[in-house]
């Protein structure tokens, strides 16, 4: 992926997981268009470790809310079907829901990226200063 980072570029990227493994060339397709800040695939140790690796070149952090349909921490740090996880800026978002939408790919909103602290459900985990 020639444009997009694996890391965060800049607090109030919107971020979005992406589900299908199928959906990893248009995931390619749009990273090389400008559509997306950061992708990185979803590793071994789970969500929450890929979210904070996202989150240390840069000394941001994140705001996300788990999902009802999945244990917080099966959805944290376990396996899912979520494979990837995606930031885009606002000038970004349009063009990058629109892209994903025609092209028939399933996208969750996640959340944010913030100033440095981790939280999820509202609750603080943390602040990457402290890594």
């Amino acid at each position: 992926m020639k444009n997009a980072h694996n890391y965060f570029q800049s607090k109030g990227e919107t971020l979005y997981l992406l589900k299908s493994k199928q959906a990893e060339q248009y995931m390619k397709d749009a990273a090389n268009t400008d559509y997306v800040s950061c992708y990185r695939k979803i590793g071994a140790d789970g969500l929450f470790r890929t979210l904070v690796e996202c989150s240390r070149p840069h000394q941001l952090g994140f705001e996300i809310e788990t999902l009802l349909e999945i244990e917080a921490q099966q959805f944290l740090h376990g396996k899912t079907d979520y494979v990837g996880v995606i930031s885009v800026n606002d000038d970004q978002e349009k063009d990058f829901v629109s892209f994903m939408l025609n092209h028939g790919i399933g996208i969750t909103l996640l959340g944010h990226v913030t100033k440095g602290e981790f939280r999820v459900d509202g609750q603080s985990h943390g602040f990457v200063q402290d890594l």
